[in-house]
């Protein structure tokens, strides 16, 4: 406990937090800046070969 109280000391409050504690949404999404496509097209994912 100590060292997430020295942590949000030094940084911020709710630097750290417990999962049970829940989560504040300080951002939201820019749905403007979405591309037209935001679902998936197979054909245009890049397929990676190793060597």
């Amino acid at each position: 406990m100590r060292a997430v109280d020295d942590v949000n000391t030094r940084w911020e409050r709710d630097t750290v937090s417990f999962a049970a504690s829940g989560i504040k949404q300080k951002w939201r999404m820019k749905r403007e800046m979405r591309s037209p496509r935001y679902t998936t097209v197979w054909e245009e994912i890049l397929t990676v070969q190793a060597k």
